[in-house]
């Protein structure tokens, strides 16, 4: 009996065993197996060639991503978010902004994001982190326009509000003055008066405090990055956990108790978080495969208005949604993928919202007095008057100091000749673990729209 090996028509070939002794189905067999093992040694080289060029290719898409210090589509993001809480304040009957204070929100998923991402970059770059700078640079992004206003809202109210609501005001004052208006000023649902002038100060107030001591605790622990992570996610919880107590009776400590212990916001956390995701390699990489498709931004920006229009929705998916907004808006470093968020009137919008936030009510209320009716006609008045001071707001106030921030953002980089390289220790280390030398690319001063 003979044995035959014939060719298949597939590329790989087929042995098969027709007939034969038992020794000669032996050496097949053996011959085989050597095939067999060389055909998974080629496989596995193939695939670990494969596995190091994508590792190759998200390394540098990381430092990519390290080296961007403008999110232009964030801008977009933060015009999305000024027109729902102007469209929500303005009180039309219309389900689009019947959930439009979740802007709001959204502007804290930001906040959390971009600032913890200025204070990683400067950790990573200079091995520290400088509490003064920071300050400084907060200071002169957030007090100008901020205290002008109020100064503002003095004049108006003492002309034109001579009612309890203007008392009210001037008795709220200090704790506006303080960033406590969140501790200690009743929204309009408790107010005896029913309308609390400036309380959308509250927001403002939240995230001042937080930024008191979430910077100090990421130099506490350093690049113990795991420690900070702990934190944050510790104090995410216990935010929910109070929310769900008190609104169930389980819990109470007063209107004022109750307002000081839910004052961490779960959105600002859920931006620090995203942040961490981002700096660091590993993590960046797994994020990437996700929120670096092509269609994941307008995807998830269906998902979030679908989510914002229908009161069904749970508070806390919105937040979860709109942190994956903020990463898949970020992650890709081709601006042309956000063409949605990247256009010039929705970036010139979120450019101006610090000021649109803080005017938008006067400009409202003096809408009212001009005979557009209450509907549609009304919010396009009141949203033209409010682009217009705000316009004018940031290009006379804001922009000087603005303009003072980033001199102070430059000098800290630019202190030290060893300070160029973007990662931190620990995403040094795993770059290296993977074979890639780590970028000596100077690092941005400060993300621009931080």
């Amino acid at each position: 009996m003979s044995i035959s090996v014939t060719e298949t028509d597939q590329p790989n070939q087929a042995l098969k065993v027709k007939s034969g002794t038992p020794e000669d189905a032996a050496g097949v067999a053996s011959t085989a197996g050597i095939m067999s093992f060389i055909g998974s040694r080629v496989v596995q080289r193939e695939a670990s060639a494969i596995e190091t060029n994508s590792s190759l290719a998200n390394s540098e898409t990381h430092r990519t991503f390290l080296d961007i210090s403008y999110f232009a589509g964030l801008d977009g993001l933060r015009c999305f978010s000024i027109l729902a809480v102007i469209g929500y304040h303005a009180k039309l009957t219309t389900t689009l902004f019947q959930r439009g204070d979740l802007g709001v929100d959204l502007f804290f998923v930001i906040s959390g994001f971009l600032i913890t991402t200025l204070l990683l970059r400067e950790q990573a770059s200079t091995g520290r982190v400088s509490l003064r700078a920071f300050y400084l640079r907060r200071g002169l992004t957030i007090f100008p326009a901020y205290y002008v206003v109020i100064a503002l809202y003095v004049g108006v109210v003492a002309a034109l509000e001579r009612g309890p609501e203007g008392h009210a005001f001037f008795q709220n004052l200090p704790a506006f003055l303080t960033y406590t208006s969140n501790w200690f000023v009743a929204s309009d649902q408790f107010a005896p008066e029913g309308r609390v002038i400036f309380y959308f100060a509250w927001s403002l107030a939240t995230e001042e405090q937080f930024y008191l001591f979430w910077p100090s605790l990421i130099i506490l622990f350093g690049r113990r990055w795991f420690l900070s992570l702990a934190a944050i996610s510790g104090l995410m919880v216990a935010d929910l956990a109070l929310q769900f107590l008190m609104k169930s009776g389980a819990l109470d400590f007063g209107l004022n108790g109750n307002r000081a212990a839910t004052s961490i916001e779960t959105p600002i956390c859920l931006g620090c978080i995203l942040a961490y995701v981002l700096h660091r390699p590993r993590s960046f990489a797994w994020a990437y495969r996700w929120l670096g498709q092509a269609w994941a931004l307008p995807a998830l920006l269906l998902v979030l208005l679908a989510g914002c229009v229908s009161t069904a929705t749970p508070s806390l998916v919105c937040y979860v949604v709109m942190t994956l907004v903020v990463g898949a808006c970020c992650i890709r470093p081709d601006p042309e993928a956000n063409w949605l968020l990247c256009n010039a009137p929705m970036r010139y919008l979120g450019t101006i919202s610090y000021g649109m936030y803080l005017l938008h009510m006067l400009s409202l209320n003096a809408a009212k007095r001009l005979p557009v009716g209450d509907g549609w006609l009304f919010l396009l008045t009141g949203l033209a008057i409010t682009i217009l001071v705000a316009t004018v707001s940031f290009h006379v106030l804001e922009t000087p100091f603005l303009r003072l921030k980033d001199r102070i953002g430059r000098s800290p980089a630019h202190a030290r000749k060893d300070t160029t390289v973007p990662l931190a220790a620990e995403g040094r280390e795993e770059l290296e673990r993977l074979g890639q030398e780590p970028s000596h690319k100077t690092p941005p001063d400060t993300p621009q729209n931080a």
